[in-house]
């Protein structure tokens, strides 16, 4: 008889928990875990830079509604034609501006002709910026209509009230 060795192995019976009887055995692997970042505190300056790169462009884009337009007071005579446009609103009736080429501008109302108010224009030069004569009716919306047809009216909008500016190059 040849001598051959016999291994026996011993198997032990794998004990994993079932989920329920239903569901098949699932061999899970487990896999090493590495261990939790340390919490950290305060801000990186990526995002401190993405706050403020939101912060501008928000910025950028009310501040224009904000800011009273630019080109208001370049005509001689714009200011006085807002202050009579917000003193129609405020009042709640209509009033008529008269501004004449010297600068002096008188605001009455319609109902009854008094004298609401009055002031002077001053142009800043002679030439570009001299002051243009106007008529205007002001309803107590704010919107205008010109009463007589004059060269200032060719560069009068009366849908914004207000002079049209020419960009000079």
């Amino acid at each position: 008889m040849s001598s051959v060795q016999r291994l026996t192995f011993v198997d032990k019976p794998l004990s994993i928990p079932r989920l329920s009887s239903n569901v098949p055995h699932v061999l899970l692997l487990q896999i090493p875990m590495r261990s939790p970042r340390p919490l950290r505190h305060g801000v990186t300056l990526l995002e401190l830079l993405v706050v403020l790169l939101l912060m501008a462009l928000s910025a950028a884009i009310v501040l224009p509604a904000l800011l009273p337009p630019a080109t208001a007071l370049e005509v001689p005579g714009a200011a006085a034609l807002a202050h009579a446009r917000r003193s129609a609103i405020r009042r709640g009736e209509s009033l008529r501006f008269q501004l004449a080429t010297d600068g002096v501008w008188a605001l009455a109302s319609l109902h009854d002709g008094n004298l609401v108010d009055s002031g002077r224009v001053v142009a800043r030069s002679q030439g570009s910026d001299s002051v243009m004569a106007l008529n205007v009716l002001i309803n107590p919306l704010g919107s205008c209509l010109p009463v007589a047809t004059d060269s200032a009216l060719a560069m009068f909008d009366p849908l914004a009230c207000a002079w049209r500016t020419v960009d000079t190059p």
